[in-house]
């Protein structure tokens, strides 16, 4: 087999799954799989919360991103087989692979501590984004207007 046909499989479109992707274009008949279809700019997902950019500015597109040559699967990897050189979708889809370059990104890691993940609100994709923002939306709408900030100074209408 030459090395152009070689068939590589990228499991995950973070930062390492794309841009290997990226750097090996050319290199083989590459298939990227992402769960997503797009690419999430993770550092700045505070500013897509807050407003000051929208979603298409930190998630683009994968197809976007990668080369013409690059196939992109929006898809979720249930098994692996290492033996067969094959990587199963949850659509029963099943892939052959000479090179397979796994990437899949990371968790939120709530470290043991007893009740973070009931209590906390993970902040890593865009949904988390958009449910911390439905949430701060829900909190301000049950805040009495009349009622002062602490420390905020209220004119009195008596004069002293």
């Amino acid at each position: 087999m030459t090395e152009s046909k070689r068939r590589i499989v990228i499991i995950g479109g973070g930062f390492g799954g794309l841009f290997t992707a990226l750097d090996l274009a050319g290199g083989g008949e590459i298939t990227l799989i992402n769960e997503e279809d797009h690419f999430l700019f993770k550092p700045m997902l505070y500013e897509y919360l807050s407003g000051e950019v929208q979603a298409w500015h930190i998630a683009p597109d994968c197809r976007e991103l990668l080369d013409n040559q690059t196939k992109f699967i929006r898809g979720r990897v249930t098994n692996i087989d290492p033996n067969g050189q094959t990587v199963s979708l949850a659509d029963h889809k099943e892939l052959s692979y000479d090179v397979l370059i796994f990437s899949p990104g990371a968790i939120t890691n709530y470290a043991g501590v007893e009740g973070a993940e009931k209590f906390s609100l993970p902040f890593r994709t865009l949904d988390d984004a958009n449910h911390l923002r439905r949430r701060m939306t829900e909190a301000l709408d049950h805040v009495q207007p009349e009622l002062e900030a602490p420390g905020n100074l209220r004119e009195s209408s008596t004069a002293p």
